[in-house]
């Protein structure tokens, strides 16, 4: 089992795994990888072999407008009046003025209605 301690080391095993593994399910907090290898004994029959791993991980995926699942980023991208996180199962609207006490616009939990 792989243990890392941080985002940058979580992302370069994914991107590692995905050389040889490829995403057969998705949901919002976990993904299944899959692979199958095919082997060749010497009278020339063929076999296949799938191997398959679970990765659980807190808000890996949220759906997109269409309802597609996509990777989660930590992102927080400007937006007309503040900026925005959308690209997560929890979606946030801040004000352009973090000085006020109304910073937070509002806030969506996933498969929630707005909280704010």
């Amino acid at each position: 089992m792989l243990f890392l301690n941080n985002a940058v080391g979580q992302a370069t095993a994914r991107n590692q795994v995905a050389e040889d593994y490829e995403i057969t399910e998705r949901a919002q907090d976990h993904a299944v990888y899959s692979r199958t290898t095919a082997f060749t004994n010497p009278a020339g029959e063929v076999s296949f072999k799938t191997n398959q791993f679970t990765l659980l991980e807190n808000a890996l995926h949220y759906r997109d407008d269409s309802g597609a699942w996509r990777a989660s980023e930590d992102l927080v991208e400007p937006f007309e009046g503040g900026a925005i996180a959308r690209r997560g199962p929890t979606k946030a609207i801040f004000s352009k003025d973090i000085n006020t006490t109304a910073t937070l616009r509002e806030f969506v939990a996933a498969d929630v209605s707005p909280l704010i």
